[in-house]
């Protein structure tokens, strides 16, 4: 798909305005982002048209609880039936640098009766403020060219991918002779303002809807020469293909599935919508299996495995040995007896826990309910042998032992089959 594909894939029709579609974190419905003024006051009337001129369904309309046609709260938030393959990529405005390139898109109502009805206009930003921003349009398009584009999505364009930064929602002069080249866009922000009012799913960071937007950054191993992984890194990526064309879950039904089980502490829950987490999950998971010699990762499989191993992650670069408390208790909750545990962390310098690490130095200190049947004393013999029996380990000193190593080693192998073999090995040496 290219560019202007992607942003006419997104973009809509809203009444004699525009709009752009964006996902939720749920499957139940999408959002479309447009102006208030855009929307007739009788909800029922209003209509929603996508790009390939069918009508989308309205659900609910959402207008900024402080929209009494005042300009500064002129956006709504209007759910409609769940709309496939839209992976929209945001950018806070604020991160913007003066006179980044900009690009409006939209339905100009001149050109909405015509076959080539979409249209985008590029220019670059002249303003920056808190809540908007104003961009110059190349071509000085006047205010009859673009009306009817009220509700479009302005995007900063980075490397071919579009980046929604906001809803452009009226020219940046008021008098009508002034009307020329010059649009404000209010900035995702008061949109957010919406859905936390009205109590509405967060937006949905692209990356969730499937595994295979993380191609490009999985296995990037810190060896010291490249070109020594090359080839296992190609029978990686070519495990993932397979993987995800069979059906894999996305990341949104494990996020559902597993929630703040996924994270060793639930005080930061936002930490579960994080790309770093994902992309080691996905490895987590190739490694599995390649272990288990497995033909797809289904809920089937992912059902059999929840016990025996996990992934936990966390954002912070605490030591995670110092946090091993916690992680135990968490490993006695999710895990069956002899499970492993692979801990994420942004800790630089991370330690493998040695093999043998006085696990007895923590027990006493923890303090858990176990998942059933009666209670159990901590420091009881045979709750003491549980929490010995896990294997818990970081993942980057891990990959280190594994394949770091031995670049070496897998520079010396020739063939797919022989380089994931080794690389399967090599990870059932230190987890089972």
């Amino acid at each position: 798909m290219t560019l202007s594909e992607s942003l006419k894939n997104t973009s809509v029709k809203v009444n004699n305005g525009s709009g752009v579609v964006v996902n939720t974190i749920s499957k139940e419905y999408s959002y479309i982002l447009t102006c208030a003024h855009t929307l007739v006051e009788n909800d029922a009337e209003n209509k929603i048209t996508d790009s390939k001129g069918n009508n989308l369904k309205i659900l609910s309309i959402n207008r900024h609880p402080k929209y009494t046609d005042d300009e500064n709260y002129d956006c709504a938030i209007i759910q409609v039936e769940y709309v496939s393959c839209i992976g929209q990529f945001t950018l806070d405005i604020n991160s913007l640098e003066y006179n980044a390139n900009m690009t409006l898109v939209g339905y100009p109502g001149e050109e909405r009766q015509t076959d080539n009805s979409f249209k985008q206009y590029n220019g670059k930003m002249v303003s920056n403020n808190e809540n908007f921003i104003v961009v110059n349009l190349d071509g000085s398009p006047s205010h009859e060219n673009i009306e009817g584009m009220s509700g479009g999505g302005i995007y900063y364009i980075k490397e071919n991918i579009p980046y929604l930064v906001g809803i452009e929602y009226r020219m940046d002069n008021t008098p009508e002779d002034q009307q020329y080249s010059r649009i404000r866009a209010r900035g995702l922000k008061i949109f957010l303002e919406i859905i936390t009012s009205q109590q509405l799913k967060p937006i949905a960071p692209p990356f969730l809807e499937c595994f295979s937007r993380f191609n490009k950054d999985i296995f990037k191993f810190n060896v010291v020469e490249p070109n020594n992984i090359k080839n296992l890194q190609v029978a990686l990526l070519q495990v993932a293909d397979r993987l995800v064309t069979s059906g894999m879950p996305s990341p949104y039904e494990l996020m559902e599935k597993y929630k703040n089980d996924l994270l060793i502490s639930y005080e930061n829950p936002s930490e579960i919508e994080e790309r770093d987490l994902w992309i080691a999950y996905f490895e987590f998971l190739i490694i599995c299996v390649l272990i288990d010699d497995a033909e797809k990762i289904d809920l089937d499989y992912i059902k059999g495995l929840e016990r025996k191993r996990r992934i936990l992650y966390s954002n912070s670069d605490r030591n995670w040995i110092g946090r091993l408390r916690e992680i135990l208790t968490i490993a006695r909750r999710i895990l069956d007896e002899r499970g492993t545990l692979v801990i994420v962390t942004p800790e630089k310098g991370a330690d493998l826990l040695p093999e043998d690490f006085q696990v007895d130095k923590v027990i006493p200190n923890i303090s858990t309910v176990p998942n059933s049947g009666s209670f159990i004393q901590i420091n009881s013999p045979q709750s003491n042998e549980i929490y010995k029996s896990f294997v818990l380990r970081h993942y980057v000193p891990l990959t280190k032992e594994c394949v770091v190593k031995k670049e070496e080693e897998f520079a010396n192998l020739n063939g797919a089959s022989l380089l994931l073999q080794y690389f399967r090995d090599s990870f059932n040496e230190i987890i089972k």
